[in-house]
């Protein structure tokens, strides 16, 4: 071959093979048909005679067997045997074999195979140009019956594909009614069907729609498997009850205009949006026109392109009516039509250079080129071009233009790749001999991708897919597999794997070694135990456990990924990272570390169903979310000798943990509701925010609830607990079930040392219970609710209202700022009340207790031989002690005042002999609420009435203002633990003639602020009024007025419209008279009604308005009474 076919593009300037003229002499051009040719030795279609290697050679530059073949269109296959050959492959999937000789070959359009066998050969994979239009045609006489037969007159059309060469046409029947759709053969009107030569449209072709009932439809639907052009076809014979619609439609599903032609007889109107004209009736009423009449015909033009043409015959009158559909024609841009025609489009070419030193070009599409032996230069072209294979001297180009993404397989060859510093798409592969010796190597650029044979990586690699990855996994790109000692990264060995599941639900199962593996995207369930599993903690003869490098032969580092995780480790200390999702994590044996990341995770750092798998010094943190964790289980008690019912794994009769180190876990809940147990040995537990349950189980623990009202529960063991902010609620008494010692006294405990806990609840009001042994309670800030338990302990109230039990045992109590209540329970007590008004409830058990009141109003209950009471002076000082059911047993108690304005003094203690049994001491105690008791007479219009019979209304005798009706009245009863909440001092009794005169009438009890009226000549000498009041404490100095002892008693206040004297047990005294310290004597609900009662006394100078009904005498005053 002297040189290329220059004119080919298209087959050049060949127009009818390049100007040669086509007569029976051969013109040295093997020609094809438009068919699937086989066009090689045997092959006689060439239209003037010349043949393959038929040494027939004519034009010029060619000899003997140096062959020109043109297969034009079809699905050609060609082997153009000996000699330097020109091929040109034309339109159609075409097979060329060149055979030996230096060929050039052209596949032309469509998806070739080419190979150029022995010799320096040339190779196009396309080499065209833009291809004129062919005209084709659907022909309804190449349609089939139901069984595959041709049709015949009459015969119903069933929906069928066909193909007319360059397209296939679906033809598709929708009904409504029961139309029918019929082959006919009658001769019809086709007159601008195929305007030049009429192609393959016949006029004895043709459907028939035929119709016998008003409304019945049929759509006739044509699709086009590529856009066609020039669409053209006939309607005839439209009878009378006839409506036709067509409807064009391009690739995007919208319609394209129709043109019409109709006859004399047909109405063509616009119905629709689209230009043109698209509905055809009938004019003539009674037509009988034959299928060859111009009349009732009509021409439809379509321009295009369309894809989808729609006939819609539809009967819109009584009767029968039909048309006759025509073949249809149109223009299809094809791959080749024949031999002088090339194709725009690219073909997807798989060439093969063969032997020698040959040049390939690809060219457009995605071609496969192999080159075979020889130093062979290949051109991708454009487009995603594979080159298979490679050989010494080769150079490779991918291309760069169209939709490039270029590779070069070396798979199977022993290569090595180095790319080219400078140009990633760039570089040098050299061969090597199987001694691995190299042989030579080879160039290439514009390549994205170099494919070699899989090395292993050392990483397990899943598919993005659901994946079950474990032993028998082979789906590593790269041949890794799991367990199957190919370890190849830096510090691995053996089994040990690096496993990347990638997204997708996958089940991985690590196995032996020390694995690290990332679950990806998806809810993963992940195992890395591996057989074997022992402690790294020698616990006791018996269990086994490991020692050097066993400890260190599984250590797992786990990643879950996103998505809802289920992780499981199992032998040494692991790490595990459970991402995002609710991920359920089982750290299994050993010092594990833990990340449960965001969501709600469950966390067990044990190993499940296993006492052994709970061992281990774990660090969990629980991340974002509700998390549960689960650090360990009580399997024994650090303390030698300790209660025999707590548990004592694998060995009941253990005395202690043999190994108290073993298990000191540590937990960060972090943010969210969290639930955190923990177990043996001393653990150190973060709630994080949120509202937290913490359970810290036996041993001495250290738990922070942090942010949040958090539950904690420390167990067993003297614990370390904050509350932090919240208002938490903490129980540290270990008062487990079962157990012999939970609440024992030190003097009988056999371990007093054991449940020494210090607490402290921090902002918030928190709730706080201890128990055995000598704890220590900070409330902090807030209103707390204190409860020591049993044993010497200290507790601090902090600020806010707190309660405050301090329990048995020689406590320490301090309620700090705050309304404080404290009950200081048995035991020798220091008790102090601090700044506010609070309420002390000592005990009379005969320890010795000191009560400090502090600042503020305090109430103080109970007191006992012994017993030092202060209520304190500072702030808004107005303190109570309250002693009823104080006497000893058949007994009874004395006040002793030690100070003038009797607020200091001594309680005496005397038994049922009136023997002196002890005494206790006050100071700073104040009281003044003034009240009848019950069985105090009354006197009344109505006669002398009991106080607790009297009602709101009922009228008194007052000494000045006659009857007044009483406007209020108020009762108080005391007894109990009612005492905690209204304290007053004990009673007075005013025995019978005390007063002088033989008053009062019958012996009366008051309380000790309660006034009384004086009148006799001392009262006028001294004060220079004859009737003045006197409390009744101050007139204890008269023989027959003491002081009461009682268990309980009840108070009763009236008032008046202002402050009356009335007559009581033949008596004066008084009513009640609202001042400061009588109201702040009242309760709440007293207090409010008396407001509502007389809204001026919630002011000072309502209260100053309402003035005392005589002169009331001070205590040092009423001395001179007392005094004979």
């Amino acid at each position: 071959m002297t040189g290329w076919y220059g004119g080919y593009g298209g087959y050049g300037g060949y127009g009818g093979y390049g100007g040669h003229d086509h007569d029976d002499d051969p013109d040295g051009y093997v020609e094809g048909t438009s068919g699937a040719d086989t066009i090689d030795g045997s092959y006689t279609g060439d239209p003037e005679g010349d043949r393959i290697d038929h040494d027939d050679a004519i034009l010029d530059g060619e000899t003997g067997d140096d062959d020109i073949v043109l297969a034009g269109g079809g699905s050609d296959s060609v082997d153009s045997g000996a000699g330097d050959d020109e091929v040109y492959g034309g339109s159609g999937h075409d097979t060329v074999e060149a055979g030996s000789g230096d060929d050039m070959i052209s596949g032309g359009s469509g998806n070739d195979d080419l190979s150029g066998n022995s010799g320096n050969d040339v190779i196009y994979g396309d080499s065209g140009s833009s291809p004129s239009p062919v005209r084709e045609d659907f022909d309804w006489d190449k349609l089939h019956d139901y069984y595959g037969n041709s049709l015949s007159y009459g015969e119903g059309i069933y929906n069928q594909t066909q193909d007319t060469g360059q397209v296939n046409v679906t033809f598709t029947t929708f009904k409504y009614g029961s139309p029918e759709t019929t082959y006919r053969d009658d001769t019809q009107n086709i007159d601008g069907v195929r305007p030049e030569d009429g192609g393959s449209v016949d006029s004895t072709s043709g459907m028939m729609s035929y119709l016998d009932q008003k409304g019945e439809t049929a759509t006739y639907r044509f699709d086009f498997s590529a856009e066609v052009d020039d669409v053209s076809f006939r309607v005839n014979d439209i009878d009378l009850s006839s409506k036709v619609i067509i409807r064009a439609y391009d690739a995007d599903g919208k319609m394209v205009e129709i043109e019409v032609d109709a006859g004399s007889k047909v109405i063509a109107t616009d119905e629709d949006s689209v230009d043109g004209t698209e509905t055809l009736l009938s004019g003539v009423p009674n037509s009988d026109y034959s299928p060859t009449s111009g009349q009732t015909s009509a021409l439809i033009t379509i321009p295009g392109p369309v894809t989808r043409i729609e006939v819609i015959h539809t009967q819109v009158a009584h009767g029968t009516s039909g048309i006759l559909l025509t073949d249809m024609s149109y223009d299809v841009t094809p791959d080749y039509v024949d031999g002088s025609q090339t194709t725009s489009s690219d073909g997807n070419d798989h060439i093969d250079g063969g032997s020698g030193e040959d040049t390939l070009f690809g060219e457009g599409g995605d071609d496969t080129i192999t080159d075979g032996a020889g130093a062979d230069i290949s051109y991708g072209g454009a487009d995603r071009d594979t080159f298979l294979g490679g050989s010494v001297g080769d150079h490779v180009d991918g291309g760069e233009s169209g939709d490039d993404h270029d590779t070069l397989d070396l798979r199977g060859l022993n290569v090595t790749v180095e790319e080219d510093p400078t140009d990633a798409e760039a570089g040098t592969v050299t061969f090597y001999d199987d001694n691995d010796n190299v042989t030579g190597t080879m160039t290439y650029e514009n390549i994205e991708t170099v494919l070699t044979d899989p090395t292993n990586d050392g990483i397990v690699m899943g598919t993005g897919g659901n994946d079950s990855i474990g032993t028998g996994y082979t789906g590593d790109p790269d041949g890794d597999r799991v367990d199957h000692d190919d370890a190849i990264l830096a510090g691995d060995s053996g089994d040990d794997d690096l496993i990347l599941a990638r997204s997708g639900d996958d089940t991985v199962a690590a196995g032996e070694g020390s694995d690290e593996v990332y679950g990806g995207a998806g809810n993963d369930s992940i195992g890395t135990g591996s057989a074997g599993q022992a402690l790294d903690h020698e616990i006791f003869d018996g269990v086994p456990y490991e020692s050097g490098a066993d400890q260190r032969d599984d250590l797992d580092l786990v990643y879950g990924g996103s998505g809802d995780d289920t992780i499981s480790t199992g032998d040494d200390a692991d790490t595990i990272f459970g991402g995002t999702g609710d991920d359920s994590i089982d750290g299994g044996i050993d010092d594990d570390l833990i990340y449960g990341g965001a969501g709600n995770d469950t966390i067990d750092g044990t190993q499940t169903g296993s006492n052994l798998g709970s061992l281990g010094n774990d660090e969990i943190w629980g991340g974002s979310g509700d998390d549960s964790i689960v650090a360990g289980i009580d399997l024994f008690s650090d303390y030698s000798g300790d209660d025999p019912n707590l548990p004592y794994a694998f060995d009941p009769s253990a005395t202690s943990d043999p190994n108290p180190e073993d298990e000191k876990d540590t937990v960060y809940g972090g943010t969210g509701n969290d639930t955190i147990l923990t177990g043996d040995d001393a653990d150190l537990i973060y709630g994080g925010s949120g509202e937290d349950h913490i359970y810290g189980g036996i041993d001495d623990d250290t738990i922070i609830g942090e942010r949040g009202a958090d539950r904690i529960f420390g167990g067993h063991g003297s614990d370390s607990i904050e509350g932090n902010s919240g208002d938490d609620v903490i129980d540290a008494s270990a008062a487990t079930s079962g157990t012999l010692y939970a609440n024992e006294p030190d003097a009988t405990d056999p371990l007093p040392d054991n449940d020494r806990d210090v607490v402290s609840g921090g902002r918030g009001n928190d709730s706080i219970i201890t128990g055995d042994d000598d704890d220590t309670l900070y409330g902090g800030s807030g209103d707390d609710t204190l409860d020591a338990g049993i044993d010497d302990d200290r507790i601090y109230g902090g600020r806010g209202k707190d309660v405050i039990q301090a329990g048995s045992g020689d406590d320490v109590a301090d309620g700090a700022s705050g309304d404080d209540s404290i009950a200081a329970g048995a035991g020798a007590d220091l008790v102090t009340g601090g700044a506010g008004n609070d309420t002390i409830a000592n005990d009379a058990d005969g320890d010795v207790d000191r009560i400090f009141g502090g600042g503020g109003r305090d109430v103080i209950t109970g007191a006992g031989i012994g017993d030092e009471i202060d209520g304190g002076s500072s702030g808004d000082d107005y303190d109570t002690l309250d002693l009823t059911g104080a006497a000893p047993t058949g007994g009874r108690i004395e006040i002793k005042y030690t100070s003038a304005d009797q607020e200091d003094g001594e309680v005496e203690y005397y038994d049922a002999n009136n023997n002196l049994l002890g005494k206790s001491t006050f100071s700073d105690i104040e009281n003044i609420v003034p009240c009848f008791t019950p069985g105090t007479l009354i006197a009344t219009p109505r006669g002398e009435v009991p106080v607790e019979e009297l009602q709101e209304g009922d009228r008194v005798i007052t000494r000045d203002n006659g009857m007044q009706p009483i406007r209020w009245i108020g009762t108080r009863h005391l007894k109990g633990g009612e005492l905690l909440q209204a304290r007053h001092l004990q009673p007075v009794l005013i025995r019978r003639g005390a007063l002088g005169h033989g008053l009062p009438e019958r012996d009366m009890v008051v309380s000790p602020n309660h006034r009384m009226l004086i009148n006799n000549d001392k009262t006028a000498l001294y004060f220079e009024d004859r009737e003045v009041l006197v409390s009744a404490k101050h007139l204890t100095g008269l023989s027959g007025v003491e002081r009461m002892a009682t268990e309980r008693t009840t108070y009763i206040h009236f008032l008046f419209e202002q402050h009356e004297v009335v007559l009581s047990d033949g008596a004066w005294s008084e009513s009640f008279q609202p001042g400061h310290q009588t109201m702040d004597g009242l309760g709440n609900a007293q207090r409010n009604e008396i407001y509502e009662l007389f809204p001026e006394l919630k002011k000072q100078e309502g209260l100053q308005g309402y003035s005392a009904a005589r002169k009331t005498l001070k205590r040092h005053e009423a001395e001179l009474l007392t005094f004979d």
